[in-house]
């Protein structure tokens, strides 16, 4: 995984179009930067082996997402929570929307699972 800055939405639409296939880019909506992963690669996969080595069942495991790249966490967790601010459809794969992050979404969210 890497963390990319650019300074123009040009810049990251042509870097994006040269790696096309290659690498996943997650743009971050508050500022110029995202995150990359390698294709076929994401934070699903790796929640899966740390449950696994963990000896937790994928559905007792739980996830807070907002951005492209957690499209594929979202789809290998047990209950996925949306941040408030999130991109369009990541809802479709949680079960509930909770807070931005700003109103406290974390807290709110694990209460609302039930967790704290």
């Amino acid at each position: 995984k890497m963390f990319l800055t650019f300074d123009n939405m040009e810049s990251f639409e042509a870097i994006k179009k040269e790696f096309d296939g290659e690498f996943i880019m997650g743009k971050h909506r508050t500022n110029m930067s995202c995150d990359v992963d390698t294709a076929g690669n994401n934070k699903g996969m790796s929640i899966g082996k740390i449950a696994e080595a963990a000896g937790i069942d994928i559905k007792d495991t739980y996830a807070f997402g907002d951005s492209i790249n957690d499209f594929g966490m979202m789809k290998a967790v047990g209950t996925g929570i949306a941040m408030g601010s999130h991109i369009e459809g990541l809802e479709n794969l949680c079960e509930f929307v909770t807070e931005t992050v700003k109103n406290e979404g974390i807290t709110k969210g694990l209460e609302r699972a039930g967790l704290i």
